[in-house]
């Protein structure tokens, strides 16, 4: 059957009108599912940045790993040097005998007993000691300083008696006896945490016992090298 002119026109506007119906439509259905692939790999990302918290543990966490998560979390490395053995400081490069084996690694953006900055303590590339220096009278200017008050460092104090029990406690020659124990010691395994806060600093620090001994038992055979029988600059 032959259609007129007239509806062979008519048709193809209706046809063309369907189109332009059902083109807006899956074009929208098409965004629609881009928007989704979007947010399904925004998502994706996201996770990736995740970070799940460093447990650091003595004796056993490498530098890689430590430097690995610092880098991640958005923690700083402020600071780098080795184990001063005599006067200086292997933080500020002054000291003339180092033991090279000793790395350490101040950071802040981290999380250490609820400081945001702390010392990590590397021997021949393992974790065995983290310190926090929260005040001190004679080394204000070391970059892990982190300047507390006094009711800040209650604060870190409390807190310790509350996370790990009694302390063992101890008067240092700066309080003498009968006053406040400056010194404050808890046994975790085989390390070592203390608390310190007197007159002339306040810190806190965690050390492998087993490694620190290792570490001051090789020291006097690092001292060989540096020690001349005119010239002592290494203890």
């Amino acid at each position: 059957m032959k259609l007129s002119f007239r509806l062979r026109s008519a048709l193809s506007v209706l046809v063309l009108a369907l189109l332009a119906m059902v083109g807006p439509a899956m074009a929208a259905e098409n965004e629609a599912k881009g928007e989704d692939e979007v947010l399904a790999e925004k998502q994706a990302e996201e996770q990736k940045l995740v970070v799940v918290p460093l447990e650091y543990r003595l004796a056993r966490t490498t530098r890689e790993e430590a430097v690995a998560y610092w880098q991640a979390s958005g923690a700083s490395l402020i600071g780098r040097g080795y184990l001063a053995l005599g006067t200086g400081s292997g933080g500020d490069n002054l000291a003339k005998a180092l033991d090279r084996d000793v790395e350490l690694v101040d950071v802040s953006g981290v999380d250490f007993e609820g400081m945001n900055t702390a010392r990590f303590i590397f021997n021949k590339g393992v974790l065995y000691g983290i310190q926090a220096d929260m005040a001190s009278l004679l080394n204000q200017r070391s970059p892990v300083m982190m300047k507390y008050s006094a009711e800040e460092i209650d604060t870190v104090e409390k807190r310790l008696r509350s996370k790990y029990g009694k302390p063992r406690q101890i008067n240092s020659i700066l309080t003498g006896i009968g006053k406040k124990p400056d010194i404050l010691i808890w046994k975790l395994g085989g390390s070592t945490l203390s608390f310190v806060s007197n007159s002339m600093n306040a810190t806190v620090r965690l050390i492998h016992e087993k490694t620190e001994a290792d570490v001051q038992k090789r020291r006097k055979e690092v001292c060989k090298e540096f020690n001349t029988r005119d010239r002592i600059i290494c203890w």
